[in-house]
C-alpha cells in the first residue's frame, strides 16, 4: 500500500531530525571561570623578629587562611588572619632575608620589597675577664625572656643562662671556656659580640696544712701553721712562709714537705745560727740574689731581720725593744710601725711597707733605713716620692724593669711605684667593696698579697673578699678564684667553686703555678693557672 505523507508532517519530521543531527554535532565541555592571580602591594613591618606578625597588603587573597600559602624567601610561614585584601602571617624559625610569596590556587604573588628577619645583638659583656663559674651580663637587644631560648655560648663552649631579658642576659662561665668570644642564638638567629672575653681558669689545690693550728711539721696533709702570712719562692721552687703566730719560718719543697727552717717558735729576740734563733711575729719575707732572707715583724717588734745564706739570724734595722715609730736612721736608731710586706729592687736593697707610718721605706743590706714613698699622712695621692701619699699599704711586689706594685690596703687601691719613686695608681675606687672593671671602677676590700706575673698581670689576694683577682697590664680588674666572703675554711675547687680563706702572702713559681697564704684556715693552696 502506498502512504503519502501530508506536508505538516513532513515538517515535523524534518524538524526533529535537525534537532537530532544538531545534538550529535555538538563535542566540547563549557568553559570554566578565570581564576585570578593575588597580588602584593606591600607588607609592614620589613623587619622583625622570628614570631612577629606581619601584615601582607594585596589583592585576591583567599579569605579561608588556610588556602593561602604564605613563604619568607621559600620559608613556609602560618597565617593567622586571612581577608581578600590583606593576610596577617607569623615571621618562621629559619628564615632568611628575601621576599615574601602569597600562593592561592596554584598561582602565586612574589613581593618587590625584600623582608629582613631581626636577630639578636650584643653592644656589650662585663666583666671584660672572668674566671670558671663566675657570672657575665651580656648586654644588647631581642633576647628572649624565657632564658631557656637563649642559647650563649663562650668562645663555642655553651654557658647556663641564669637570668633573662629582652636586652640582658646573665651567664655563668662554664668549665671548658677559654678566651674568645660570645655569641647568643635566640629562634635560630645568631649575635657575636665584637672583643673577646678573657677567660683564666684556677684549679685551687691544698699543698700544706691540715685546716687546724698547730706547728707540725711532715707531709703536707699532716703538717700544720698558725696564722701564717708571707711567702717568697727560692730557684728551686721551695717555698718559705712566715708562720706568724707560730714565730717561726717553714720551708715548705715542691712536693709539699713541710720543715722548720728557722726560729725555736718561742716569741723573742734572740739571733744567732737560724736553729736557735728566736722571731716575733715574722710577716714580710724576701730572698735577695745570694740566698739572704730578709724578715720584717710586725707591730709585735717593728723590725727586721736577715737570715744569710750561711744560716745566721741577724737584727738590721729598728728598735731593740720593739718600739713603735718613725725616724730614718741605721740599724737600732731607724723606727718603724707594723712593717709589712717586702721586695727586693734591682739596686739591691729591701723595699719594705710600713704599714702604720704610711710610707714605703728603703733598706740598704747594712741597715741604713730612709723614706723613699709617701707622705706619712694617710690619705690618696699620686705623686713623687713623699708627695705621694698611702693608706696603710700592705704588700709589695717588684717587676724586671724595677717597677714596683703596692696593695694599698685600706686605701682599697692598686698602686704603681716606679725606681725613682713616682707613685701612680693602677687600679681601685678607693671604696671598700667588690666590682671588676677596668681601672676605678674595681673595688677590693683589704687587698694583700701581690705578685706580677711573666705575663705582665698583676694577682691580687684580696683577703677580706676571699678572692684571688687579676689586674691586667691596661688596668683592668677581674675575678679569677675564690668565693666572696670571709670565710674560717678553705677548700679546693676552679674558680667560683674553691674557697679561700682569708688570702694573704701570694708567689708566682717559675712555671706559672701560684701559691697562696690562706691565713685564716693557716694553708699553703697552691694555684694552677690555665
Amino acid at each position: 500500500m502506498k502512504i503519502t505523507l501530508l506536508p505538516f508532517a513532513m515538517e515535523i519530521i524534518f524538524l526533529v531530525s535537525g534537532i537530532f543531527f544538531g545534538s550529535c554535532k555538538k563535542t566540547g565541555t563549557a568553559t570554566p571561570p578565570t581564576v585570578p592571580t593575588p597580588v602584593i602591594t606591600s607588607f609592614s613591618p620589613t623587619s622583625d623578629t622570628i614570631g612577629a606578625s606581619v601584615a601582607i597588603s594585596g589583592t585576591n587573597f583567599s579569605v579561608v587562611a588556610s588556602e593561602n600559602i604564605v613563604k619568607f624567601n621559600g620559608t613556609s610561614a602560618v597565617v593567622s588572619a586571612a581577608a581578600d585584601k590583606q593576610l596577617t602571617a607569623i615571621v618562621p624559625l629559619g628564615v632568611t632575608t628575601g621576599p615574601i610569596t602569597v600562593t592561592v590556587n596554584g598561582k602565586t604573588a612574589t613581593s618587590t620589597n625584600l623582608f629582613t628577619p631581626v636577630g639578636p645583638s650584643i653592644t656589650s659583656f662585663t666583666p671584660l675577664l672572668s674566671g670558671i663559674g663566675y657570672s657575665v651580663s651580656i648586654r644588647g637587644t631581642n633576647f628572649s625572656q624565657d632564658l631557656m631560648k637563649d642559647i650563649v655560648t663562650i668562645n663555642g663552649v655553651t654557658a647556663e643562662v641564669t637570668a633573662a631579658t629582652t636586652m640582658l642576659l646573665t651567664v655563668t662561665v662554664p668549665d671548658g671556656a677559654t678566651t674568645g668570644k660570645i655569641s647568643v642564638m635566640v629562634k635560630g638567629l645568631q649575635a657575636t659580640s665584637d672583643s673577646n672575653i678573657t677567660i683564666r681558669k684556677l684549679v685551687v689545690t691544698t699543698l700544706a696544712g691540715t685546716g687546724n693550728q698547730g706547728s707540725d711539721d711532715g707531709p703536707g696533709n699532716a703538717a700544720s701553721f698558725y696564722s701564717p702570712e708571707g711567702i717568697v719562692i727560692d730557684a728551686n721552687n721551695n717555698l718559705y712562709i712566715t708562720d706568724y703566730a707560730n714565730n717561726k719560718i717553714r720551708q715548705i719543697t715542691p712536693d709539699g714537705v713541710v720543715s722548720t727552717f728557722a726560729g725555736t717558735g718561742v716569741s723573742g729576740t734572740s739571733n744567732g745560727p737560724k736553729t736557735n734563733a728566736e722571731f716575733a711575729t715574722p710577716v714580710g719575707i724576701a730572698l735577695d740574689k745570694n740566698g739572704n732572707f730578709y724578715i720584717s715583724e710586725g707591730s709585735g717588734r717593728n723590725d727586721i731581720r736577715e737570715i744569710s745564706s750561711s744560716g745566721i739570724v741577724s737584727t738590721i734595722a729598728g728598735s731593740p725593744m720593739g718600739s713603735a715609730g718613725y725616724s730614718d736612721g741605721t740599724g737600732s736608731s731607724a723606727l718603724f710601725s707594723n712593717p709589712l710586706g717586702m721586695a727586693i729592687g734591682i739596686d739591691g736593697n729591701i723595699y719594705v711597707v710600713d704599714n702604720l707610718n704610711n710610707v714605703i721605706r728603703k733598706v740598704t743590706p747594712q741597715g741604713v733605713v730612709t723614706t723613699f714613698a709617701g707622705s706619712g699622712t694617710p690619705g690618696f695621692n699620686d705623686g713623687v716620692g713623699t708627695a705621694a701619699s698611702f693608706k696603710s699599704p700592705g704588700a709589695i711586689t717588684v717587676d724586671a724593669d724595677g717597677n714596683f706594685y703596692i696593695s694599698d690596703q685600706f686605701g682599697s687601691r692598686i698602686r704603681k711605684m716606679t725606681a725613682s719613686g713616682e707613685v701612680t695608681t693602677v687600679a681601685g675606687s678607693g671604696t671598700v667593696g667588690f666590682a671588676d672593671g677596668q681601672g676605678s671602677e674595681a673595688s677590693f676590700a683589704g687587698a694583700a698579697g701581690i705578685v706580677k706575673d711573666q705575663s705582665g698581670n698583676l694577682f691580687i689576694a684580696d683577703s677580706e673578699n676571699g678572692l684571688i683577682r687579676m689586674v691586667t697590664s691596661s688596668g683592668y680588674v677581674g675575678t679569677l678564684a675564690g668565693t666572696q666572703g670571709m670565710s674560717t675554711y678553705s677548700s679546693n675547687g676552679t674558680g667560683a667553686s674553691s674557697v679561700i680563706s682569708n688570702p694573704f702572702g701570694i708567689a708566682e713559681a717559675t712555671d706559672g703555678t701560684l701559691y697562696v697564704v690562706a691565713n685564716g684556715s693557716s694553708q699553703i693552696l697552691k694555684i694552677t693557672v690555665q
